[in-house]
């Protein structure tokens, strides 16, 4: 097995004002795996994985995040609003092994006992792509009551809002090969001609958070708190749908 990871991460600020920043997070990261397993723990080939050359997953991610933070009232008023990107992809393909003629990423053997006769069965995964974006734009203030009254100095409350917006698309493809019997037969039900199912789809909801926190000392803190969370879906590839 062997895993290759690359990355980098870009913080920058500029302070506009006494009381107005703005700050720019951006990043980018690679990821190339290959996998090899020998499943079956022994020397014959009964259920083994394996990539006979190249990466089997080589993908990367970039994101982007653009902040405008602001304070006031005695700087007992925190504001910060901004916007968010992020993308998701493969970066090379999807490496591959060649087996049999095959242009594949991985490959499982399983020896089972076909038409009588012991044989190999090789499923060998021809494809697999995800990509994903995702935008969002938030905002999210607190405030020391302590602006208020005295009596409430230390009383702080916060509240933030943040809506986001989610694309998501996956494609795998397989092909079984039986050698003297079978060749490129589509493993997947409601695959392509080219042996590949695949899905996409978008997603969009709001995220939400109130709290109040009191600090009753350097070392003791009370808080309460509400939080609405969001995680956008994914795809079950080989799940029947409503048209079959």
């Amino acid at each position: 097995d062997k895993t290759w990871n690359f990355g980098i991460l870009d913080t920058a600020t500029w302070d506009i004002t006494d009381n107005l920043t703005l700050k720019n997070i951006a990043a980018f990261i690679e990821n190339k795996v290959v996998n090899n397993h020998d499943l079956d723990g022994s020397p014959l080939i009964l259920l083994d994985q394996y990539s006979q050359h190249g990466w089997q997953s080589d993908v990367a991610q970039a994101t982007e995040e653009l902040q405008l933070q602001g304070k006031g009232l005695n700087d007992r008023l925190h504001v910060t609003g901004g916007v968010f990107l992020s993308f998701f992809h493969p970066e090379d393909g999807t490496g591959g092994a060649t087996l049999q003629g095959a242009s594949a990423n991985s490959a499982t053997y399983v020896t089972s006992v076909v038409a009588g006769v012991p044989r190999t069965v090789q499923v060998a995964q021809t494809l697999l792509v995800a990509d994903e974006r995702s935008q969002a734009v938030f905002a999210q203030a607190d405030y020391d009551l302590g602006g208020i009254a005295d009596a409430l100095d230390g009383l702080k409350v916060t509240a933030g809002y943040r809506y986001t917006w989610d694309w998501r698309a996956v494609a795998n493809g397989q092909r079984t090969n039986i050698p003297g019997l079978i060749t490129g037969l589509c493993s997947q039900a409601g695959a392509d001609k080219n042996c590949v199912v695949s899905g996409d789809g978008s997603f969009s909801a709001p995220s939400w958070l109130l709290e109040a926190d009191y600090q009753i000392d350097p070392t003791k803190m009370v808080y309460i708190k509400g939080s609405k969370a969001y995680q956008s879906g994914g795809f079950n590839l080989l799940s029947p749908t409503a048209a079959t």
